[in-house]
């Protein structure tokens, strides 16, 4: 069975690691992975790997356009015609299924599908405002991407946690009732059962700098307001993103330069390495879970918080939902839980890190790959195709929905 993941690009995040993991599991598995990338921007490290599991094609390559025009935003590339017979013989041949992970690789996998095709696909809920759109109905693209979400058969989508699969429920009329729900598998090996957690006065996080993780802001505020008290500790942070210059002008406002490091991106393979020894872990993601694997206590920072709050470790929570502003947990003062950690025993301590790490086990890749394949073997044939008309209102609605409104645009992380 050949299965074609669409996507935009292989950057460094929680997701584009998720892909790489899935795709070797599946190639062990003896399935033939190929993806098609229609953006321009890929981790180097990422894409060696995948690289060893998977056929790689990029949409440049069948774009009918100059060079100049395969630089532009995937959004633009949309309305660029492509060598559809070449396409079709070199990505699309033998293809059974489509993975399109997001609301931009289906408007893609509709443009390269033909008309009439026997190419079954699927999709997830990675995230659980990827098809949430802010925008009113107004929009033409809000109504197209929701209608092509609400028809697909409830076989051939995977939530990826309990509240998402609630949302979308309620949204389209329990359409999706049925459909399963699977953690964003990571993988244990024996380097899994080590403890790393080491209790001092360092916590470390790693993850993309964006809006909507606040916990970054959040962590210098905490920092300063333990100095106050004369409690000292460092926060380091790593990873890149559009709040980084915010962030270190907010290191200085408040004298923290001693204290406080954002040190940029990291290779994936150090993450071990950049955690370990480390009091405790805070973010969100496939971080949080891998962080909580190793050993190390793993607070989470909840989605678009406006206050330093969290609902507790990792391990305090039972289920895939965990780090979603919707939760009904009760919430605690980041403050609070750093100071515990800190006054506990060394054998309480310990008893921290064990339960973060058995906690993880429940994100198991083994169980993704389970319930992927599933999908896949399940998933229904349906209708899916774009032609020329569509993407171009979709497009043109998009540019206008960001020029007009940027506060409620299709990108809003809620």
């Amino acid at each position: 069975m050949k299965i074609l993941f669409v996507y935009t690009s292989l950057p460094k995040g929680g997701i584009e690691t998720f892909f790489v993991r899935i795709a070797k599991e599946l190639f062990n598995d003896g399935y033939e992975i190929r993806f098609l990338f229609f953006g321009n921007v890929f981790d180097d490290e990422l894409i060696k790997e995948l690289e060893k599991f998977a056929i790689i094609f990029n949409i440049n390559k069948y774009l009918i356009a100059p060079n100049i025009y395969k630089k532009q935003t995937p959004l633009l590339k949309l309305l660029i015609p492509i060598k559809k017979e070449k396409l079709h013989r070199d990505v699309l041949e033998g293809i059974t299924h489509i993975h399109a992970p997001d609301y931009n690789s289906l408007l893609y996998t509709g443009k390269i599908l033909p008309i009439k095709s026997e190419i079954k696909v699927t999709t997830g809920v990675y995230h659980i405002n990827e098809y949430n759109f802010s925008s009113s109905s107004i929009w033409y693209f809000k109504n197209k991407i929701e209608k092509l979400l609400k028809n697909f058969p409830w076989q051939n989508i995977l939530f990826f946690n309990e509240i998402s699969k609630e949302f979308y429920t309620a949204k389209f009329a329990d359409n999706f009732k049925k459909s399963v729900v699977t953690p964003i598998g990571i993988n244990f090996t024996h380097e899994n059962s080590m403890l790393l957690g080491e209790q001092n006065n360092k916590i470390v996080s790693i993850g993309r700098l964006t809006q909507w993780k606040k916990y970054n802001f959040h962590m210098l505020d905490v920092i300063k307001s333990l100095q106050n008290k004369n409690i000292f500790f460092y926060y380091d942070s790593y990873g890149s993103g559009s709040e980084l210059t915010l962030l270190n002008n907010k290191v200085k406002d408040l004298e923290l330069q001693d204290y406080v490091t954002f040190h940029g991106n990291i290779p994936y393979t150090k993450f071990k390495e950049t955690i370990s020894k480390k009091l405790m872990f805070i973010g969100g993601g496939t971080a949080l879970i891998e962080a909580s694997a190793l050993g190390i206590p793993s607070l989470i920072g909840i989605e678009n918080e406006e206050e330093p709050l969290s609902y507790g470790f990792l391990h305090n929570t039972s289920t895939y939902s965990y780090q979603e502003k919707q939760l009904k947990f009760d919430k605690k003062n980041i403050e609070y839980f750093i100071l515990y950690l800190k006054g506990l025993s060394e054998e309480s301590y310990k008893s921290e890190c064990e339960k973060a790490r058995l906690r993880a086990k429940d994100f198991s890749i083994d169980k993704t790959k389970i319930d992927f394949i599933n999908m896949i073997n399940s998933s229904q044939k349906f209708n899916f195709f774009l032609n020329y008309y569509h993407l171009t209102r979709i497009v043109l609605s998009m540019f206008l929905n960001k020029l007009f409104c940027p506060n409620t645009n299709y990108s809003k992380r809620l």
